[in-house]
């Protein structure tokens, strides 16, 4: 069964056995038998392409559309090993002190909007490794949601403007009849007033 599915997990998330997201495989290659070889991820952080061994799969979630691999550093982009989202205790741990700055720094000097950019800008330097997975593997997932509506509506799209396209011919040909027509009884008016002066 694992066999069977690493030979088809194009798309699939690949995540380590810790829950760190890794990348996405790009491409699958196959042996002469049909079995997958090798894996070829993109990672999420920024796009690199890095060859997977398939014995480094521990397991494929299909439903999922996910597959879990044993990290080793050939493997595993930078902080792979680093949660996914920063835990509650690490978010407690930041907001107690923060907290106790804001309230002696304001109590001090009232530079409470000082005190919070200086806060702010210490736990994105730290934390940015982290966001920027979460924002790569969300993008990854709206990626590969909306590329078969996508597809779709662009299908939708087409037919809609074929029969628009067609709808603006006739009307246009049916508006030159017309003209045409008015434009010879006008004539033929004009000629009969003629040989009637």
């Amino acid at each position: 069964m694992l066999a069977y599915w690493l030979g088809r997990c194009e798309g699939f998330d690949l995540v380590s056995t810790e829950g760190s997201q890794l990348g996405v495989v790009d491409q699958v290659m196959l042996d002469d038998a049909g079995h997958a070889r090798a894996l070829v991820m993109r990672t999420v952080l920024l796009g690199r392409r890095r060859i997977v061994d398939p014995r480094l799969v521990e397991a494929v979630v299909p439903e999922r559309e996910s597959i879990a691999v044993r990290v080793e550093p050939a493997v595993s982009p930078r902080n792979a090993r680093k949660p996914l989202l920063p835990g509650g205790r690490r978010l407690r741990a930041g907001l107690v002190p923060l907290l106790r700055s804001l309230s002696s720094a304001g109590a001090r000097s009232g530079s409470l909007a000082f005190v919070a950019s200086r806060w702010a800008v210490s736990r994105l330097r730290r934390d940015l490794p982290v966001v920027v997975r979460v924002l790569g593997r969300a993008t990854a997932a709206a990626t590969r949601w909306a590329r078969p509506r996508v597809t779709a509506l662009a299908h939708l799209a087409g037919a809609a403007l074929v029969g628009v396209a067609v709808l603006v011919v006739a009307i246009a040909r049916e508006l030159a009849l017309a003209l045409r027509a008015y434009r010879e009884a006008r004539a033929r008016e004009a000629a009969r007033r003629r040989a009637a002066a």
